[in-house]
């Protein structure tokens, strides 16, 4: 078996250390490799660019599946900022990221997950 680290964990063994809380926070509920979508865990592999609610197999709020458009710098600040004051409705029950720094450094981390 190839016990090598994942190309995720490389990337966030990079990172600050509140950045790398944060990702773990993030790994709660959604994986961050590749390949890996269950109805409750979707994959953020890929996701700077992707449109909205669009993994297959995936299990998304209404509100989420409403609300249009892809995962850019601009819709990713904002929904870290606070997930539930960007989409109404989102089931990401997620507090959010105060500081713009720190969200910049997860939009980063997530570019890289390509």
């Amino acid at each position: 078996a190839d016990l090598a680290p994942a190309q995720s964990t490389l990337l966030a063994a990079k990172l600050p250390e509140n950045a790398q809380d944060t990702i773990e926070q993030c790994r709660a509920c959604h994986d961050l490799d590749p390949g890996m979508v269950g109805p409750d865990r979707i994959s953020l592999w890929g996701v700077y660019g992707r449109e909205k609610a669009s993994l297959p197999g995936g299990h998304y709020s209404r509100a989420l599946k409403a609300a249009g458009g892809r995962w850019n710098d601009a819709a990713l600040d904002i929904f870290l900022a606070s997930p539930a004051a960007a989409i109404p409705g989102t089931s990401m029950a997620f507090e959010g990221i105060q500081e713009a720094a720190l969200r910049q450094t997860i939009i980063d981390y997530l570019k890289a997950l390509q």
